[in-house]
């Protein structure tokens, strides 16, 4: 699997990626904060529903609305607060919520920029891609350095089955992987995979164990994902699917909209380089045929243009016709055996490549034959051969 060169960007996706998890981070600690507060507000007592409500805000997946959650909890407790510093700390929770939730929003803003100009400049690199072997072989692990994803697969469908088929390197080695890679999965039996087909959009998927959630996905590890189609409306060819690892982040609306622009980019590369190796396959194919022409073309003037180098050689060879008819049988006699075969096959018109072929000998060895059989039955040309062999078959001796 080819790798993709380093290039300056890496070092701001490295930046939006420690922030990312800095901003969880800071989630997390106030989802705790919130926990504690509400308990300690309670006396104990409403325990059950503050770890519901923490638990419920942690499933949303995305931290945006976790946060929304969370405030809203503390909102809703505000109301029935007693004591100046319960509000006091209900408050406080409240206005981190909401600070922390623009911090986030700005965040998610300023890296969906910055990441989909990565993308476009990984598309720029596949595009330099002659091959569509080629193509492949760095598609993954451009996705993966790109979009910023720790696991890439790409898939095939072929005849209503999905076909795990390509991953980056970085999870080449993992023991789900070489399992998958020898199985096809009905796409029948996917509701989320069908449906990527039927509307031809990317899906983000939060909650990995809920139905229609394919076996591979659980094998992975994998705690959310992001899926897309490969390839026109209507006529998919495959599937990307990418998430952040197995103990990584949850994925975001903004990894679902930088691997779709990915994935729309390389349907048109896949296309495009097909049609192009297809062209150029059918262009050494022409090439090939126009050489054939032109070998058939030099050889039935090769004996003339002698002849119109040396003009002097026509009248001997002309005079030396009647008393060639008079020693041809011996002429024929003095063929060795593989002559006598490239000259039976000139008789039937045979050119030289079909002679070379059909004896399986080389286009130079045929060349060779053809020489010496003119030289020794004194003829010209190959017209001149065939008559003087037609006219003394009859004397032919083996």
């Amino acid at each position: 699997m080819s790798v993709s060169p380093s290039f300056p960007s890496t070092v701001g996706q490295a930046g939006w990626r420690r922030r990312s998890t800095t901003l969880h981070e800071r989630v997390d600690a106030l989802a705790e904060r919130v926990g504690r507060t509400l308990v300690a507000l309670d006396d104990g007592r409403l325990g059950s529903d503050v770890g519901r409500i923490v638990v419920d805000a942690a499933r949303t997946g995305d931290p945006v609305a976790q946060l929304e959650v969370l405030s809203e909890a503390c909102i809703d407790r505000l109301g029935h607060a007693v004591g100046r510093a319960a509000i006091d700390d209900l408050a406080v929770l409240v206005c981190d919520a909401q600070a922390l939730r623009l911090e986030l929003h700005d965040h998610e803003l300023v890296s969906r920029t910055l990441r989909l100009a990565d993308c476009e400049r990984g598309l720029g690199r596949l595009r330099t891609c002659t091959t569509v072997a080629s193509l492949l072989g760095s598609v993954c692990e451009e996705a993966s350095r790109v979009c910023g994803f720790e696991r890439v697969l790409l898939s095939r469908v072929e005849d209503g089955r999905w076909y795990p088929w390509l991953v980056n390197s970085a999870i080449a080695e993992e023991p789900w992987v070489v399992p998958w890679s020898r199985r096809s999965i009905p796409l029948d039996e996917l509701t989320l995979e069908a449906r990527l087909l039927v509307d031809h959009r990317p899906e983000l998927v939060l909650d990995t164990g809920g139905e229609g959630i394919p076996a591979i996905v659980r094998d992975g590890g994998s705690r959310s994902y992001v899926a897309t189609p490969v390839g026109p409306v209507g006529s998919a060819v495959g599937f990307f699917h990418a998430d952040h690892g197995a103990e990584g982040p949850r994925c975001t609306e903004t990894d679902r909209q930088v691997l779709w622009r990915f994935a729309e980019g390389f349907g048109r590369l896949y296309e495009r380089t097909a049609l192009l190796e297809q062209m150029r396959a059918q262009r050494t194919r022409i090439r090939g045929l126009l050489s054939v022409v032109d070998d058939a073309m030099a050889e039935l003037t090769e004996s003339e243009l002698e002849l119109a180098v040396h003009p002097e050689a026509g009248p001997r060879e002309s005079d030396s016709a009647l008393s060639m008819a008079r020693s041809m049988r011996a002429r024929l006699d003095g063929l060795t055996p593989r002559e006598r075969d490239v000259l039976e096959l000139i008789v039937e018109g045979a050119r030289n490549a079909e002679i070379a072929e059909r004896l399986d000998i080389g286009a130079g060895t045929v060349k060779s034959h053809v020489k010496h059989i003119l030289a020794k039955l004194g003829a010209v040309n190959r017209s001149q051969v065939v008559a003087q062999y037609l006219g003394f078959r009859d004397g032919w001796g083996d």
